[in-house]
C-alpha cells in the first residue's frame, strides 16, 4: 500500500522497518534497527532499536525500580519460569532500599504471572501489576518514575523504550535457540555499546550503570526526514 501511494501521488515512501530485499530500492528512506544486520546505504539509516514515543522527562526516582517480563516465543528462546523468577527475587532481595514494581506482558505465561504475584505478596518492597489490569499510559508513567529498569532480553521494544526514557537498564538473559538471531544480536550490541548492564555482571558486582546515555531515535529519524525534504525548515 505504501509504494502504491508513492506511485499514485508522487510522494516519498518512508518506512521504519527492513523491507523485503526485492522492494528495498523502491523506498526513499528506510529506518532499520542495526540488529537486523543490513548495511547502511543512501536510502537506509540504521537505528538503535526501533524509534519509539518515549521521552526523558527527568523525573526518575533513584529508590524506585521496575522489572518487566516478556514471555514465550517458541522460535527464539526457551522460557523457564523458575529461573526467571529466581533472578527477579535476587534483585529485589539484594536491593531492599528500592521500591520495586513488577509487571507482565501478553506473552508472559500464567505460571510466571502466578509466581511473580506470589513473590510480590511475600515481599515488603515489591508490587506486582498484571499487564491486563493497567491503564493506557501506565508503562510510560513507570518509565518516568523508576530510575532502574530490568527487562528480559526478548522484550526488545521495552528495552529501547526504557533507554529512551532515560532509565538505567539491566538485561535479564534468555536461553536463545539460535545464536545468530536478531534477539541475540540485539543483546550483544547493547552490551558492546555499554547501553545496558547484564544480569551476570550485576551479580558479580562488576556492572557500571552509565549516567550519560541520551537515546532518542524518533527525533533522529525526524531530523533526517526534515534534512532530506524540508531543509529550509531547520534554519
Amino acid at each position: 500500500p505504501l509504494l502504491a501511494l508513492k506511485k499514485r501521488y508522487g510522494i516519498p515512501a518512508v518506512t521504519c522497518m527492513k523491507p523485503p530485499l526485492h522492494l528495498r530500492d523502491r523506498f526513499d528512506l528506510c529506518f532499520v534497527p542495526e540488529h537486523d544486520g543490513i548495511v547502511e546505504q543512501a536510502n537506509i539509516m540504521l537505528t538503535s532499536g526501533a524509534p519509539n514515543c518515549s521521552s526523558n522527562r527527568g523525573n526518575h526516582q533513584a529508590d524506585h525500580g521496575l522489572i518487566l517480563l516478556g514471555g514465550i516465543d517458541r522460535k527464539s528462546h526457551r522460557w523457564e519460569s523458575d529461573h526467571i523468577c529466581a533472578m527477579v527475587r535476587r534483585i529485589i532481595e539484594a536491593e531492599r532500599n528500592k521500591k520495586w514494581t513488577l509487571s507482565s506482558s501478553p506473552r508472559t505465561p500464567a505460571e510466571t504471572v502466578l509466581a511473580l504475584a506470589k513473590l510480590a505478596g511475600e515481599s515488603d518492597n515489591a508490587d506486582f501489576f498484571h499487564y491486563r489490569d493497567t491503564e493506557p499510559g501506565w508503562i510510560e508513567e513507570q518509565y518516568d518514575t523508576n530510575g532502574v529498569v530490568w527487562v528480559t532480553a526478548d522484550s526488545i521494544s521495552m528495552v529501547y523504550e526504557a533507554l529512551t526514557a532515560g532509565c538505567k537498564v539491566g538485561i535479564l538473559p534468555m536461553q536463545w535457540k539460535r545464536m545468530n538471531s536478531k534477539f541475540k544480536k540485539n543483546e550483544d550490541l547493547l552490551l558492546k555499546k555499554g547501553l545496558v548492564v547484564s544480569y551476570p555482571s550485576w551479580v558479580n558486582g562488576g556492572c557500571n550503570w552509565r549516567e550519560d546515555i541520551e537515546l532518542n531515535e524518533a527525533q533522529r529519524c525526524a531530523e533526517r526526514i526534515m534534512q532530506r525534504w524540508l531543509p529550509n525548515s531547520l534554519q
